[in-house]
């Protein structure tokens, strides 16, 4: 079964380092379920996927890593 779990990984970076942009640039999140929703609308799909490859390549290494014995 694979999830995708880098979209919530994004909220969170944006939400905890929204105070070090400029207020112009702030994504402004009111709480995670609202920048999941605010993720989907302005920048769709893509903004679901993006950094799914890095993360599925580290989940795979980590996973080969565990599998030798």
């Amino acid at each position: 079964m694979v999830v995708n779990l880098t979209s919530p990984d994004i909220v969170l970076v944006r939400m905890t380092s929204d105070s070090t942009r400029p207020p112009e640039q702030r994504y402004k999140y009111k709480h995670a379920f609202d920048g999941l929703m605010k993720l989907v609308k302005e920048e769709g799909f893509k903004g679901l996927t993006r950094g799914l490859t890095p993360n599925t390549v580290r989940v795979a290494c980590f996973f080969v890593d565990s599998q030798k014995s």
